[in-house]
């Protein structure tokens, strides 16, 4: 695969990721919220030999996910592989009676891949892969998709 999009791509797994590709010279797009800890990443990468395109993404806004989607797409050339990373963590806050908390890691974690574009993602690429998939770093030979 030569052009990888990651969502949620400014820490863990996703920094990682866009590591990992960015040594076997991938164009990459890295997309998150916190747009300045992204500048890095993409700095590491392009040391690394990849080619990255920063995006501010934030996959609850779903016609943001869409317009990215496309971008990239132009700025790369198409789209080969989706890797769909975001996520958010924390006290769940179940036990305080309130369900806000526990509501807004769902709405990012699950909704947030499961309605928010990136099944407009899939029509440009034909791969898309939640992030515990992407072990192997997704060298497949055919069309797959997953859902969670």
């Amino acid at each position: 695969m030569k052009r990888v999009f990651i969502t949620g791509a400014s820490s863990g797994i996703g920094k990682a990721l866009a590591h990992a590709y960015a040594k076997r010279k991938c164009i990459l797009g890295l997309s998150a919220r916190r747009e300045d800890i992204l500048i890095n990443v993409a700095d590491e990468c392009r040391d690394l030999g990849g080619t990255p395109f920063v995006y501010h993404l934030d996959v609850q806004e779903r016609n943001n996910c869409e317009t990215v989607a496309e971008q990239f797409k132009k700025d790369a050339g198409g789209i080969d592989c989706v890797i769909a990373n975001a996520g958010i963590g924390g006290d769940d806050g179940l036990y305080s009676g309130s369900s806000e908390n526990i509501n807004a890691i769902l709405n990012t974690n699950i909704l947030g891949v499961t309605k928010n574009g990136y099944f407009g993602l899939y029509q440009f690429c034909g791969q898309f892969y939640p992030p515990a998939l992407s072990r192997g770093l997704c060298q497949f030979k055919s069309r797959h998709s997953y859902d969670l």
